[in-house]
């Protein structure tokens, strides 16, 4: 309806009615031939260009009209540009005091630094080196705290891609990090731009969890600055903050098993009860991450949370994702409610190339199987997996070499069962007391379990 009406204004139409056009593609299912059986194709095509034009128009204009800082922006541009400094002047003000009341995180910062660089130009232009002097200083308060967050969301994503593609070894950005004494640049901050220091220590703190997810102060102090800003940034921008917080404890899970699930779970709860979901929703399984919401709740058996979360927020997962991840998440509470059978029921009939999903499936195949003493069908599944894992795949190193891992662990498992000698049972032994990979604890009860000869 506002697109109808934007192209009924002649300011944009030039007198042609593109409303009849429009009305045409909607009754003929945008099949363009069917449009005007009288008009050559060259003219349709015309008329179908200069609509899209218009379209085109119409969409920024309605981010400008509704976005009112951008309308600001451009709008102080043009003054500058035309030399109306009484109506800069007012508008810049207007601008500023828009911008102060907002949420102290970089959206606010980039926005300052976009204002005082429109109020640098201004004030060349009228020749004001008093109040160019004070915005040039007022611009680098603003500057500084901006480029180090930008360095750091930066070297945050880095790890992100070269944890996907393990190929990618382009280190340039983290060398130059190496280089920099970034305490000492958190001490500066905090004693001069106090406003922005919590906000960088964060990202700061963050990176270095990721970088060295064995030492756990890292985490804490992200933690800590974490509980301050809470309070003080947008939705969007604490949304990107549980997002990060939540990968930092994954990997510290994945890279050292440390006991973090109640801190997981704990997050998790505060997100979602916060209504921030946008991660459920994305066609990137590896930023999705329903899959592990459900299997943190499982690890510290809250079996009924992981259901209600199921029925609550499924219905936002892509189509893409969606049969494959309800798919393990409902064969792994099968699993751990004890029902084993539709645990392995329902893992068979999920097809999917994903290799994380494919993993998942051959595991819990395997461990309930062995639950079941189907060990003829675990020697099966395990050699499928093992042939899997065998094949070169542009997946996270760590998820085939835990997979590995798993493998080796139950294989040793198998021998014992089958053969429950002291030798057996001290190579397993062994083996487990020098690894922690997510299994380890139902391989070592099992092992328990069998009497020895």
């Amino acid at each position: 309806m506002e697109f109808r009406k934007f192209i009924s204004c002649t300011l944009f139409n030039k007198g042609r009615d593109y409303c009849k056009l429009l009305e045409s593609l909607e009754k003929n299912n945008l099949d363009f031939k069917k449009i005007d059986a009288k008009a050559k194709d060259r003219t349709i095509w015309n008329r179908l260009s200069e609509l899209t034009l218009l379209a085109e128009k119409f969409i920024v204009y309605n981010r400008i009209s509704s976005y009112k800082f951008l309308f600001n922006s451009f709008l102080l541009q043009e003054y500058n540009d035309r030399n109306l400094n009484s109506h800069f002047i007012n508008t810049f003000s207007d601008a500023e005091r828009y911008i102060n009341n907002k949420p102290q995180d970089k959206v606010k910062l980039n926005k300052l630094s976009d204002l005082n660089t429109h109020c640098l130009k201004h004030l060349s232009m009228i020749n004001d080196r008093k109040g160019y002097n004070k915005y040039f200083f007022e611009l680098n308060r603003t500057f500084i705290p901006l480029f180090l967050l930008e360095l750091l969301e930066k070297l945050i994503l880095t790890w992100e891609l070269k944890l996907l593609k393990p190929s990618f070894n382009d280190s340039s950005l983290e060398d130059v990090f190496e280089k920099i004494d970034f305490e000492k640049i958190l001490s500066i901050l905090k004693s001069r731009i106090p406003e922005y220091y919590h906000l960088v220590a964060f990202n700061y703190f963050i990176y270095k969890s990721l970088e060295e997810p064995y030492n756990n102060d890292h985490y804490m102090q992200a933690k800590k600055m974490f509980i301050v800003l809470q309070n003080k940034v947008s939705k969007e921008y604490l949304h990107s903050m549980y997002v990060n917080m939540i990968n930092s404890l994954i990997n510290m899970r994945n890279k050292n098993h440390l006991n973090v699930h109640e801190d997981l779970f704990f997050i998790i709860k505060s997100k979602l009860k916060l209504g921030i979901t946008d991660e459920l929703r994305s066609k990137d399984f590896f930023e999705n991450h329903f899959r592990d919401y459900v299997f943190i709740a499982c690890s510290l058996n809250k079996i009924n949370w992981a259901q209600n979360f199921i029925k609550k927020y499924s219905e936002l997962l892509p189509v893409q994702l969606k049969d494959q991840i309800l798919g393990i998440c409902r064969g792994l509470i099968y699993f751990k409610k004890g029902n084993f059978t539709l645990c392995s029921q329902t893992m068979e009939k999920l097809n999917s190339g994903n290799p994380f999903i494919y993993i998942d499936k051959a595991k819990l195949i395997i461990i309930s199987s062995y639950e079941l003493n189907e060990i003829e069908k675990c020697h099966s599944v395990l050699k499928s997996l093992n042939e899997f894992l065998r094949r070169p795949r542009i997946v996270q190193d760590q998820l085939i070499y835990y997979a590995k891992k798993f493998s080796k662990g139950v294989s040793l498992l198998l021998r014992l069962k089958e053969s429950p000698v002291k030798k057996n049972l001290l190579n397993l032994e062994y083996f487990l007391s020098k690894e922690n990979f997510e299994s380890v604890k139902w391989i070592s009860e099992k092992m328990k379990q069998l009497r020895i000869v």
